[in-house]
């Protein structure tokens, strides 16, 4: 997952899923989102050290959005499917 420790961390419903997603964003600006095993299913980075995250609900994906100690705001989609089981 992240190789320096999570430093903000939500749990985050996805549309027709039985369990919700986790979003770690790591002190190292590397953000993944976890499935209901703690599988990684999707990575992103961001320039410096996550400060703060929402999660914005939309019609089809929620989006996580963080902001960091650099000045960067950057939004992420949360996968509603993994990777090996999407349609």
């Amino acid at each position: 997952m992240c190789r320096a420790p999570p430093v903000s961390l939500r749990c985050v419903k996805v549309p027709d899923a039985k369990l919700p997603r986790i979003v770690a964003g790591c002190e190292d600006g590397t953000v993944a989102v976890l499935n209901q095993m703690g599988t990684v299913i999707r990575l992103g980075k961001v320039t410096g050290r996550p400060t703060h995250m929402e999660v914005l609900q939309m019609p089809t994906a929620p989006i996580a959005v963080l902001a960091t100690d650099q000045g960067e705001i950057k939004a992420f989609q949360i996968p509603v499917h993994d990777r090996k089981d999407q349609p």
